[in-house]
């Protein structure tokens, strides 16, 4: 059956509660970040991004020693459009009417390896945003009305002198004043509706080969989040779904044995906080088939 279950702290003043509220991607109940990671279970203090396709490459081949084996640690994110079309993803106006170019934007794709029973575990990942209209991106014009009416640039561009020209000072006062325009300044792109979704596979080698490898278990994510202010208070709602398949977990009659594990989960949070207390409340459901059997959990 359902089942609602709420948790409430009390919170210090450092991190306030709207930075928890602001922050999506934690307690699980988002697409992973990274879900070639989460599929392995990983959290790479080092992960590398490549800027250029040279850099992908090199990065990539270092996932395999001289003999093609698979080499643990290897941990890649990178964003496929940027890097590969440049001179496609312009800002301004353009992005902002241009919904195909903010979901190939706001795309990642990641590469993972690690060691595992004595072979090696490999995996992909992709996370796509579908919507977000928390993406700072659509906020160029915005940016540039405040910066014109702070006035930041009056002093700075006299007689149409180039700004590459600034002395230490002026630089360091043009920063502040434009970092002051930031739309994440100006507004809560954390309530604003976003809906991410995420696909990742992972496979097995017992010899640590490519010509060796078994599919593992694959994952789906999907979460849509909006929020709300209303005067000195916060509330954000995020619905949530996973679905994982060919998963393996140790029997518990017999720890020398793997059985397959399927699982799907829903779940509904709604937060609420101010700036001294903050709350949350779960309503969700996990159906888990292990080695044929089903359970529902909630």
């Amino acid at each position: 059956g359902w089942l609602a279950s709420a948790r409430s702290q009390a919170t210090e003043p450092t991190p306030s509660v709207y930075d928890i509220l602001g922050k999506r991607a934690e307690a699980d109940l988002t697409v992973p970040l990274s879900p070639a990671f989460a599929l392995l279970g990983l959290a790479p203090t080092s992960i590398q991004r490549p800027g250029s396709v040279r850099e992908l490459l090199a990065s990539a081949t270092k996932g395999f020693d001289a003999n093609g084996k698979v080499k643990s640690g290897l941990a890649l994110d990178f964003a496929p459009y940027p890097l590969l079309a440049p001179n496609r993803l312009v800002g301004g106006r353009k992005y902002e009417t241009d919904h195909v170019a903010q979901v190939l934007a706001r795309t990642t794709v990641s590469l993972a390896t690690a060691d595992a029973n004595g072979g090696s575990q490999l995996a992909w990942g992709i996370r796509v945003g579908l919507l977000d209209q928390g993406d700072p991106g659509l906020y160029a014009k915005d940016l540039v009305a405040c910066i014109r009416k702070s006035g930041a640039l009056k002093d700075t561009m006299k007689g149409g002198a180039n700004v590459d020209g600034l002395s230490d000072d002026e630089d360091a006062k043009l920063a502040a004043e434009v970092a002051k325009c930031a739309p994440d300044k100006q507004f809560a792109l954390w309530a604003k509706p976003a809906l991410y979704i995420g696909y990742g596979q992972s496979w097995y080698s017992g010899t640590s080969t490519l010509r060796d490898t078994a599919p593992a278990m694959k994952a789906f994510w999907a979460t849509y989040s909006v929020g709300r202010s209303v005067a000195s208070y916060r509330g954000l709602l995020q619905l949530h779904a996973e679905r994982k398949t060919d998963d393996r977990v140790a029997d518990k009659t017999d720890a020398t044995k793997l059985l397959r594990q399927d699982s799907t989960s829903l779940v509904a949070r709604l937060k609420l906080g101010a700036e001294k207390w903050h709350a949350y409340a779960d309503l969700g459901r996990t159906r888990i088939n292990l080695a044929g059997s089903p359970t529902t959990n909630s």
